[in-house]
């Protein structure tokens, strides 16, 4: 790429390629050289900078059956250090759909439960059923969302339960392109998936940017702690490229 900060590695799979760049500033342009062969050498260390990881599907990068061929290169210009401006995904605003929101054991969403299922996850939601209640209180849960389109994902608002003392006090998160491909958890600067940190009361909402942003379809989050039951309302904050 000419510079550390636009070094890039790529390796082709079954599924998919995945590409690792460094940081960049919102407006640089990442271009990633998409190859059926895999590198001959292990990536640039990139140090202490956090990175931007992104799986793509093959389906989109190589010929298909019906003759279409993706170009030999893609740039995109992405906001993979930090987002400037933000917006609402729409938990709150309603226009996240039902459907587009699921959770670990949702299967087992009867009787009391249904009413407190994935669905009920938006933010400042009030009332009886005003958020999620994980079924079972362990680190083997998720809540999961569907942008039902690849975007740029720039923050996390989460909240407790509007009529108990029940809220995360902390999560990490999860993230992938495509339904085929792994999940990538959110890393911090040293690699560790990172610990976000939640709630300590039922009504505040605490705010939790991306830096760098992810770019995804599917975003889990999963409790790591909670205060008295795994409670959420939450919204999610997509990247802008100017104010709107």
């Amino acid at each position: 790429m000419g510079s550390e900060d636009l070094a890039a590695s790529l390796s082709a799979s079954q599924h998919g390629v995945r590409a690792a760049s460094s940081p960049l500033a919102w407006g640089q342009s990442l271009s990633w050289m998409l190859s059926s062969q895999q590198p001959s050498s292990q990536p640039p260390s990139m140090g202490s900078k956090p990175v931007l990881d992104v799986e793509l599907p093959a389906a989109s990068l190589s010929a298909s059956k019906h003759g279409v061929r993706a170009p030999s290169s893609l740039s995109l210009s992405l906001p993979a250090w930090e987002c400037l401006y933000h917006k609402p995904l729409g938990f709150e605003a309603g226009s996240v759909a039902p459907d587009q929101i699921s959770c670990s054991n949702q299967e087992e969403y009867s009787g009391w439960y249904s009413s407190w299922t994935s669905n009920r996850a938006r933010l400042n939601s009030q009332g009886f059923g005003c958020a999620w209640l994980s079924k079972f209180q362990d680190n083997s849960q998720w809540i999961q969302i569907d942008l039902q389109d690849v975007g740029v994902v720039s923050g996390i608002l989460t909240q407790g339960r509007c009529d108990a003392d029940e809220w995360l006090t902390k999560y990490s998160v999860q993230y992938r392109t495509d339904q085929n491909l792994n999940w990538i958890y959110y890393k911090d600067q040293t690699g560790n998936n990172r610990v976000f940190y939640g709630n300590s009361d039922r009504s505040s909402s605490v705010q939790n940017l991306l830096r760098p942003p992810i770019v995804a379809r599917y975003v889990r989050l999963l409790p790591l702690g909670w205060h008295t039951r795994i409670a959420l309302r939450m919204e999610l904050l997509m990247c802008m490229s100017k104010c709107t």
